[in-house]
């Protein structure tokens, strides 16, 4: 009987140490230097915490308005400079959101996405505290990594020369957390 008790607590221990994995590591810094690399060529990061400093940026309209489409991460104020990432942010005043100066909204076609055309100078986002931030300061995005795939059939990707796998690779950012990068 004392045998069997103690094979139970062993075993009850045992289960209990299997379900625990420690802390998640920390995510990966990629430089805007090495987005390209590390990222649109090769697909190591697949699953990944990743982090990458940079500034919110849309599709630009005529007079500094904004059509928004999707978010892009950029090296430069306003939609300028090297494309690093696209993704999805929420709109919104609370953490991790868009607050999103509205000047309109139109649907150019019924059934079809709304266009919202909107003020980059009032725009802001919120950062994980909820502080809102103009889109002219740098932000830290960090999301997972995921590539687009087709069940089955491995990760979508198109020809590139210059790849090392002759591949680029079609990543996403997911489950997004903005902040100011430490300054330096």
């Amino acid at each position: 009987m004392r045998l069997r008790m103690a094979l139970v607590g062993v075993l009850t221990l045992m289960g209990a140490a299997c379900g625990k994995l420690g802390p998640a590591p920390p995510p990966v810094l990629v430089e805007a230097s090495q987005v390209e690399p590390q990222i649109y060529w090769a697909s190591d990061l697949n699953g990944r915490r990743v982090s990458i400093d940079g500034y919110i940026g849309f599709d630009n309209g005529p007079g500094g308005q904004a059509i928004a489409i999707g978010q892009v991460l950029t090296t430069r104020p306003n939609g300028q400079g090297d494309e690093l990432m696209r993704f999805d942010l929420e709109t919104g005043t609370g953490p991790n959101q868009l607050n999103m100066a509205v000047l309109s909204r139109e649907r150019f076609v019924p059934n079809a996405p709304e266009t919202i055309t909107f003020d980059l100078a009032g725009t802001t986002f919120q950062d994980s505290a909820g502080k809102p931030h103009p889109l002219r300061e740098k932000v830290r995005v960090t999301g997972r990594l995921v590539y687009m795939g087709v069940g089955g059939a491995g990760l979508m990707a198109d020809d590139d020369s210059r790849s090392p796998t002759g591949k680029r690779f079609k990543p996403r950012l997911v489950d997004l957390v903005l902040e100011t990068p430490p300054a330096g």
